[in-house]
């Protein structure tokens, strides 16, 4: 089952310096408007049409990574261990919270690392007698894939999109990392996380 959310960020410190006004508020769980700021002063000279949305899941800026977390990827784990393929998909212009809500800061933990931690947790279990963890960080950029954990002295790290006979898309030659211990897991997160900030990001 594909579920659409829609997640609004918080203000980056910057933003909070330049008393910018939020414009997205949440009408209930799965519905937002955008209209003019509350604050009339802030209200543009322009005529601003509000418009409300429907999604599956909205989140407002208030809500954390972790709540996030909780939400939306805990339940992922507990598919991915029945046997159910599961995937979450960042998309967004660039500065909208996409490296925020997977990698997150020292405040607010991005949702990458709490999924492998309850992932390398729920593995402990004696149900599973043998199991195998690996990770994998691409970008998708200018309609180019990028591959993220490659070591390239270009810098490029191009990676391609084939389909093969059972009509399964797959990426050649995208760079696996095996995670043994949660320790192994957060040093190849930090690595993806300082690799991708890099100028090729603004048309992601």
């Amino acid at each position: 089952m594909t579920q659409v959310v829609v997640r609004c960020r918080p203000f980056t410190p910057k933003e909070v310096e330049r008393n910018l006004r939020n414009i997205v508020y949440r009408v209930d769980s799965g519905t937002f408007e955008l209209r003019e700021p509350e604050d009339t002063e802030r209200r543009s000279a322009n005529k601003f049409e509000s418009a409300k949305y429907s999604v599956d899941k909205f989140f407002d800026k208030n809500v954390s990574n972790k709540q996030l977390f909780e939400e939306i990827c805990r339940p992922m784990v507990s598919n991915l261990l029945r046997g159910v393929n599961s995937s979450l998909v960042t998309f967004g212009l660039f500065g909208t919270g996409k490296s925020h809500t997977i990698f997150g800061n020292s405040e607010d933990e991005g949702v990458l690392l709490a999924l492998f931690d309850e992932l390398l947790d729920k593995l402990q279990d004696e149900r599973f007698v043998s199991s195998s963890v690996g990770l994998s960080v691409l970008e998708v950029a200018n309609e180019n894939i990028y591959d993220i954990l490659a070591e390239s002295e270009d810098g490029e790290n191009k990676v391609e999109l084939r389909e093969g006979y059972d009509s399964w898309s797959s990426i050649a030659n995208l760079t696996e990392e095996k995670l043994a211990s949660k320790r192994e897991m957060r040093m190849v997160v930090k690595y993806a996380q300082i690799t991708k900030e890099n100028p090729r990001q603004e048309a992601t």
